[in-house]
């Protein structure tokens, strides 16, 4: 018998490519009762449940169950498939793709209970999202690893601004490393993106990426910002 993902997962964004197919995004509510956690939880594969069990604060297990359940569901819709019996394998760097079905990429991130996950078909798509919350010390910190054009501009807005536009370039940046797969470890000065409400990949060294190849997509909303970035050329 099919066990049903219990969590409420809605449609958020639709970026068609031309001849691709494009990617979609859903977006999941990770807060769910007890009784849903536990058909999630029977979803997971048995490394899942075990990575599961090694988060010390039940918050972050709820968390890392719920979406991994999403995930399996709208893969598993997909492919037609039943979402337990999807096989994950991991690249060197660590990022995850179905052993059987590698053209069908996707990527995922939770900020708080708040879930975005992007699926696309023989593209590779990265997403990201974070609350804007004030953390003064964390944004100048994070800030000495960007490209010397994004600090410049970030330094040159009034600090109204400043906050919001912070939180935009970083999600761009990271949603653009775990697209391309590589992780912060792949270089946050090594490339740089825009910082107001237009997402653009304005420049990029060449041995990682051509900008050009790349569209950046600004999903913000009310308290966070979110990006997502596939490799297709902007219009």
């Amino acid at each position: 018998m099919k066990t049903k993902c219990p969590m409420r997962i809605e449609p958020y964004f639709e970026c068609p490519a031309p001849g691709q197919g494009g990617a979609r995004v859903w977006r999941v509510n990770l807060n769910v009762a007890t009784d849903e956690l536990g058909r999630a939880y029977d979803l997971l594969a048995h490394d899942e449940k075990a990575r599961a069990s090694r988060f010390a604060f039940a918050v972050h297990r709820r968390r890392f169950v719920a979406a991994r359940a999403a995930l399996r569901e709208l893969l598993g819709m997909q492919l037609h498939l039943d979402a337990r019996d999807l096989v994950f394998r991991y690249t060197a760097q660590g990022k995850p793709e179905l052993a059987n079905h590698p053209d069908l990429q996707f990527s995922v991130s939770h900020s708080a209970d708040l879930c975005l996950i992007a699926v696309a078909r023989g593209v590779r798509v990265g997403i990201d999202i974070e609350a804007a919350t004030e953390n003064q010390a964390q944004m100048q910190e994070v800030t000495r690893s960007f490209h010397p054009a994004e600090r410049e501009a970030l330094h040159s807005m009034d600090p109204a601004s400043k906050e919001r536009a912070f939180y935009r370039c970083w999600v761009r940046k990271e949603a653009f490393l775990k697209a391309l797969g590589v992780g912060l470890g792949g270089g946050l000065k090594r490339f740089h993106v825009s910082v107001g409400d237009q997402a653009q990949l304005l420049g990029c060294d060449p041995a990682l990426a051509t900008a050009t190849d790349w569209t950046l997509v600004a999903l913000d909303g009310e308290g966070y910002a979110a990006a997502m970035a596939i490799d297709y050329p902007s219009e």
